[in-house]
C-alpha cells in the first residue's frame, strides 16, 4: 500500500447526513443557456414538413400558409414567434378534429424551439387546450391534448418549478 494515500479502500463509510450535506440539487441551472443555441434546424420546421404533406385539412392548410414563410430557419422562427403563436392560436380557437393533432404538435414543438422564451405565450396555451379539451369527445384528441401539455411540462420544466400556481389554476377544470 502506498503510504501517500488516505486509504487503500475504495469506498468510505458516509453517515445518512454526511451523505444527505453533499447532495447538489440544481433544478434552474443556467437558464440564460436557450434550447435553440444547441440546435442548427427547428424542431416546428421538422414538423411542419412533416404535417403538411399528411394533414391536407383546410384549417391546417390556413395555418400552414400563414407559418411556413415565417418559419424557413430557426432565426426567422424566433424573429417572427409571436405572428406563429398568434397563428397557432388562431388554428386551435377554430378546435377542428382533423387540424387538432398537427397544430397540437406543432404548438410542442414550437415551445421546444423556444424553451424558456415561450414564457409569455404559455398562460394562453394553457387556457386553449383547457377550452379544447372541456369540449372534445374524441379520445384520440383527448390523447393529443394530454400529450401536449406534458410536452409544454417538459420543455419549461426549469421555468415552471418555481411557480406552479398559474398552471393550476388554469387546469383546475380539467381536474
Amino acid at each position: 500500500m502506498n503510504g501517500n494515500s488516505k486509504s487503500g479502500r475504495r469506498f468510505a463509510f458516509k453517515s445518512f447526513r454526511d451523505h444527505v450535506d453533499s447532495i447538489k440539487i440544481d433544478p434552474i441551472s443556467d437558464l440564460s443557456k436557450r434550447a435553440f443555441h444547441d440546435v442548427e434546424i427547428s424542431h416546428f420546421l421538422s414538423t411542419l414538413e412533416h404535417w403538411r404533406e399528411v394533414n391536407l385539412s383546410k384549417p391546417f392548410q390556413d395555418l400552414v400558409e400563414v407559418v411556413e414563410p415565417l418559419s424557413m430557419s430557426l432565426p426567422q422562427l424566433l424573429y417572427h414567434k409571436s405572428d406563429i403563436f398568434k397563428a397557432i392560436d388562431d388554428s386551435l380557437s377554430l378546435n377542428d378534429p382533423l387540424a387538432l393533432p398537427a397544430t397540437l404538435e406543432l404548438l410542442s414543438q414550437f415551445c421546444h424551439d423556444l424553451g424558456s422564451d415561450f414564457m409569455p405565450y404559455y398562460e394562453r396555451s394553457l387556457i386553449i387546450i383547457t377550452q379544447i379539451a372541456l369540449t372534445q369527445m374524441d379520445p384520440n384528441s383527448l390523447e393529443m391534448i394530454f400529450n401536449t401539455l406534458a410536452y409544454l411540462f417538459k420543455y419549461l420544466s426549469k421555468v415552471l418549478s418555481k411557480d406552479l400556481g398559474l398552471t393550476f389554476i388554469t387546469l383546475l377544470p380539467l381536474l
